[in-house]
């Protein structure tokens, strides 16, 4: 498991002086396979941006995962945004794509 700061770095939020716009990021990637068992591999990662101001505050959320079966391979992708608190953007996508023998 990495958990860290994204872009910016571990340092929590980032203040962008010519613009006076605040940046907050985080990403949680984590990785997990079972020794017996190759086709568990598993991958996950969730962003987290928050970035405001003035009078705006955004909170963009992103996440995937990735994973495999012995036949395909299956990709999973969620994004969510908010604008002040309301959510107004949602996207969710899965692709099964098969292995052809990989």
């Amino acid at each position: 498991m990495s958990i860290d700061g994204g872009f910016f770095g571990p340092v929590g939020n980032t203040r962008i002086i010519e613009t006076d716009t605040l940046q907050g990021e985080t990403s949680d990637r984590r990785y997990s396979i079972h020794p017996a068992d190759p086709p568990s591999a598993c991958a996950t990662m969730q962003q987290n941006m928050n970035p405001e101001g003035g009078n705006w505050k955004v909170r963009i959320r992103y996440f995937s995962t990735q994973s495999a079966t012995k036949t395909d391979f299956h990709l999973l992708e969620k994004l969510q945004c908010w604008l002040g608190g309301e959510l107004f953007h949602q996207i969710e996508r899965e692709h099964i794509i098969p292995r052809n023998g990989a």
